[in-house]
């Protein structure tokens, strides 16, 4: 059977097709990975909308700059390997394309996981070149691996963001979640309520309202439309998960003057019109808006910093530990479907992109 690419139009997200071609053969120290499964969210609309700032586009690429693969979070097994010390039928998690296989070139291997160091990826983050060994990971669960497709690596930005917002010179009082049904901000709010003090907003659409408040993940939950009802629980930080610049100055107008920053994390309404360079926002209507950052959260950058000040392996228990316990709460709340990749991934790429899957479904795509 041939090899299958998803491919899409970096102009038109919605213009996707499969694209078909032989199985290229391997080259001394390559593994060939056949894909199993991995989840699509909201976050991989976010990657499509960022690709060209954050270069997404370059994990995956497809020689055609019109042209490119999404990358996804998922379970893959080594189909065949000219790798020494990597066997046929060994199991991974990591970064993935839409596709039937991917070719990749371990290096730095060990008994956890190892790196793929193909050309193209060696400039890219190191956190999404890593490919964990099931049989060794600590944040492998077999009872929840849906779950863990689905908020893994938003578990780990979740988690960042928290640690990044602890760290600041002034830590906040007051979190407000945009987009606060999304996956990362129902992970982030998991992380956050560890500290006591701090009190966590979620900021929803009508719609979602409800599933929101049954997460019991926040202290409150508003409604764009109602922005007003805000609580003043001191200094302020908006975590920016929606991405639409028209809902901070009314979020700035309802915090009158406690809100000292967005922190830009995502872009769930990733059609929005939105500045590439971010400037500090300042709006005369608004009292002391001048004074509101604007800064851009990476969460690989993030990673790195955090690693620096706990120490890697300690860093990366206290993370998996808040992890595996994060994955019943997100299998409660969520109603998982199985798609299958060829019959069904376009269409649910398209309803994802338009905002029509529900904040309860789950879904994941399956080989």
């Amino acid at each position: 059977m041939p090899s299958a690419d998803l491919i899409i139009s970096k102009a038109d997200f919605a213009d996707l097709n499969w694209h078909e071609h032989d199985t290229p053969a391997l080259k001394d120290g390559e593994v060939r990975l056949s894909i199993e499964a991995f989840a699509l969210t909201a976050n991989n609309i976010t990657y499509a909308a960022f690709a060209d700032f954050a270069g997404y586009w370059n994990f995956f690429p497809t020689g055609d700059e019109a042209t490119g693969r999404v990358p996804f979070w998922g379970f893959a097994h080594v189909a065949e390997s000219k790798a020494a010390g990597i066997t046929q039928g060994q199991r991974v998690y990591g970064y993935l394309p839409a596709s039937t296989d991917l070719i990749v070139t371990p290096s730095k291997l060990n008994p956890l996981n190892f790196t793929d160091a193909s050309a193209h990826r060696v400039p890219l983050p190191g956190f999404y070149n890593i490919y964990h060994f099931t049989e060794t990971d600590s944040a492998y669960d077999p009872a929840f691996e849906d779950a863990q497709m689905l908020v893994r690596p938003l578990y780990a930005t979740g988690w960042l963001i928290d640690d990044c917002l602890m760290e600041r010179e002034t830590p906040p009082a007051h979190v407000i979640v945009s987009s606060a049904s999304a996956k990362t901000s129902l992970a982030y709010a998991s992380a956050a309520r560890k500290r006591e003090a701090l009190v966590l907003t979620g900021l929803t659409s009508a719609a979602n309202k409800t599933f929101t408040e049954a997460s019991g993940l926040y202290d409150h939950v508003v409604t764009y439309d109602d922005m007003g009802a805000i609580k003043d629980a001191g200094a302020a930080i908006h975590v920016d998960i929606c991405g639409n610049p028209a809902m901070r100055g009314p979020l700035a107008e309802a915090l009158g003057g406690q809100l000292a920053a967005h922190l830009h994390v995502g872009a769930t309404d990733w059609n929005a019109p939105r500045g590439a360079d971010l400037p500090t926002q300042s709006n005369p209507d608004v009292p002391n808006s001048g004074a509101i950052a604007n800064e851009v959260f990476f969460a690989p950058g993030h990673a790195e910093t955090c690693a620096k000040r706990m120490g890697p392996k300690e860093m990366g228990a206290a993370l998996n530990s808040d992890m595996r316990a994060f994955y019943p709460v997100m299998a409660n709340l969520l109603t998982i479907e199985h798609i299958d990749a060829r019959a069904g991934l376009v269409k649910a790429w398209q309803d994802t992109l338009a905002g029509s899957i529900s904040p309860d479904q789950g879904l994941i795509i399956k080989f």
